[in-house]
């Protein structure tokens, strides 16, 4: 479960028992969570002082809830911004994210061997 108040993901099994969180000082607010070939995905939305929109992350997690990859747009810079809001990965774990400050949907594709 995105937990984006408490920027951290909620993991329950499926009678609702809670089982663990993931949290990272460098997630920003968690939006949306999917889970793929037993592999996790998230995206983020960073602020400053909770009013300034500064860009968003894709995060993939490994069994151990690390985040081997993190790709995105978040920080402080010259240039466009993006707002992933929500997320799905297909069969060949391409992952499609709506950018809701653009008002589209962008895909990652993913390159073999990685």
């Amino acid at each position: 479960m995105a937990d984006r108040e408490n920027n951290r993901i909620q993991i329950f099994d499926t009678a609702g028992k809670y089982i663990k969180q993931i949290t990272d000082p460098s997630f920003g607010a968690i939006s949306a969570v999917t889970l793929k070939n037993d592999k996790l995905y998230a995206v983020d939305d960073f602020r400053f002082l909770k009013m300034i929109h500064r860009g968003s992350d894709i995060l993939g997690f490994d069994t151990a809830g690390k985040t081997p990859v993190r790709i995105g747009r978040s920080g402080f810079y010259e240039g466009s911004t993006c707002w992933y809001h929500t997320l799905a990965v297909d069969n060949d774990e391409n992952i499609y994210v709506g950018d809701i400050l653009k008002n589209r949907l962008q895909k990652f594709k993913k390159i073999i061997g990685r």
